[in-house]
């Protein structure tokens, strides 16, 4: 028995995939709804006050909540902070100076003059 061979057939069957082209969609066909007139009369729509389409604009919504979130953190709180420094730094070069000197940006700083009128210095 160990010297015969066993011939064993596998058949592979195809698998059974389901057509994806839209000719073999069938229609679905949707019925068409009858609008009735719920009030008598004529409708008259209000216009908004002015200070409503602003808040509405700048405060509600998810994207005019980022520009609201945007504007407070990014800009007014800055600022605030930055108004806070600066009268703190004036009172103290008050009190030390006598005087309230400008605020030294660096922007003076690197910067050097090149004179095209003239081959040396």
């Amino acid at each position: 028995m160990a010297d015969q061979e066993v011939k064993v057939e596998k058949k592979y069957e195809t698998p059974d995939f389901q057509s994806n082209s839209h000719k073999k969609t069938p229609e679905v066909k949707t019925e068409e709804r009858k609008v009735e007139k719920v009030i008598k009369g004529n409708v008259v729509k209000q216009k908004k006050a002015l200070s409503k389409r602003i808040s509405e604009t700048f405060f509600d919504g998810d994207d005019s909540k980022s520009v609201g979130d945007y504007i407070i953190h990014d800009v007014l709180i800055p600022a605030a902070k930055d108004m806070i420094v600066d009268s703190v730094r004036g009172g103290i070069e008050m009190l030390i100076f006598g005087e309230r000197r400008g605020r030294n940006t660096g922007r003076d700083k690197g910067k050097s003059y090149v004179s095209y009128s003239s081959y040396y210095k």
